[in-house]
């Protein structure tokens, strides 16, 4: 049976103003790799503006890792191709919290949750435990090994 890596991408998204980098992440399932091996997959986001209200959008065949502001992404599990369909209700389905104000980071947690409640992947992965991964992969891109 044909396996779809997922990802949990991070992208920076400038400084904030209390001088955090409050990176920008993504639902990611990979669904080829081109002849380079660089993963083409489909991106889960969120889009929309707090005047107008966010929404979950998504976007097939597209390279997640090839953006300059692409800064490292977590494979979270894989799925059956045959569950392809489920993932992506699942993930369009995710709560977004404070639809005003959102957090991308809040967002792809609760679609990490359902992921896992489905028993689509088989790790619970938690927003503490993906930023302590970034946070190690922030510190690769610093030094320039990423």
């Amino acid at each position: 049976m044909t396996q779809l890596r997922v990802y949990v991408a991070q992208y920076y998204n400038g400084v904030g103003p209390n001088g955090t980098r409050p990176y920008y992440w993504q639902v990611c399932i990979e669904t080829a790799l081109d002849w380079k091996l660089l993963p083409v997959a489909t991106v889960f986001t969120i889009t929309g503006s707090a005047a107008a209200g966010f929404t979950p959008s998504t976007e097939g065949a597209r390279y997640f890792t090839t953006s300059p502001l692409y800064r490292g992404s977590v494979c979270i599990g894989a799925i059956d191709i045959d569950h392809y369909a489920l993932a992506e209700t699942c993930i369009q389905s995710a709560e977004l919290y404070r639809r005003g104000c959102y957090d991308s980071q809040d967002w792809v947690e609760a679609a990490v949750r359902k992921l896992y409640a489905h028993g689509l992947i088989g790790t619970h992965w938690t927003k503490a435990v993906l930023q302590n991964e970034f946070q190690a992969m922030e510190a690769a891109w610093e030094s320039g090994d990423l």
